[in-house]
């Protein structure tokens, strides 16, 4: 697992009055800011960077997920959709 260090938490109050700081230490320090409300996470700054990696995984993920329906399809076969409508009493 990689180690991102510890994560700054911010009420959403003061995240209001010190959004412009919050968005350089995130863009040029490389930190991560969760902002909070009523002491919950709510949401959370990252850098651009870290979004596309994030996103990159996520894209990885679904193709493995998919991957794994494909080759299951493959190897089990599928199910005539007259026959799923009438399972479920769609009077197909």
């Amino acid at each position: 697992m990689i180690n991102i260090g510890p994560v700054a938490s911010v009420p959403a109050s003061e995240a209001r009055s010190k959004l412009s700081e919050l968005c350089d230490r995130v863009a040029y320090g490389g930190e991560r800011v969760l902002i909070t409300r009523r002491k919950r996470a709510r949401v959370a700054l990252v850098s651009a960077k870290d979004l596309e990696l994030l996103q990159a995984l996520e894209n990885e993920l679904d193709l493995e997920l998919a991957r794994k329906a494909l080759n299951r399809v493959r190897k089990e076969g599928t199910i005539p959709l007259e026959e799923v409508a009438r399972d479920l009493g769609l009077g197909r």
